[in-house]
């Protein structure tokens, strides 16, 4: 007697929509879980390729994407538990450092402009705000 076993197409959906995320990533996860380091691109896309034209899934991604749908199938699951969580989720202090950079490069471009613009010949005062004293009066 055999057994029918539900379609790899529609676990790995199932596992992606219960994670919130794409079905190349539950294969990413399933990798990292089956073999304890990140995968390399190379390795991930040939049984990926497999999957989305044949609709087969390679042991390990059906074995992550079996236990993520039984666990969601019987209560709340989640996400950040199965490896579902973005670099700056884990580390907001890394978040506000590229943010501060970002603004300290603004502010940094801004005054080399207005610093450049003294040697530029034929102009003068200053070309940035708030250097509005140098306007003539409006009518």
């Amino acid at each position: 007697m055999r057994v029918s076993l539900p379609d790899d197409t529609a676990l790995i959906s199932e596992a992606a929509a219960a994670l919130d995320t794409s079905e190349i990533a539950i294969f990413r996860r399933a990798w990292a879980h089956w073999y304890g380091q990140a995968p390399d691109e190379s390795r991930i896309e040939p049984p990926f390729l497999v999957y989305m034209f044949d609709g087969r899934a390679p042991s390990w991604a059906r074995d992550y994407a079996r236990r993520v749908v039984r666990r969601h199938r019987s209560e709340a699951i989640d996400p950040y538990a199965w490896g579902s969580r973005s670099g700056y989720a884990r580390n907001p202090v890394l978040g506000l450092a590229l943010a501060l950079c970002a603004v300290a490069i603004l502010v940094a471009l801004v005054m080399v402009a207005d610093y450049s613009a003294q040697f530029i010949g034929g102009i003068d005062g200053c070309l940035t705000p708030p250097c509005y004293g140098s306007l003539p009066p409006s009518p």
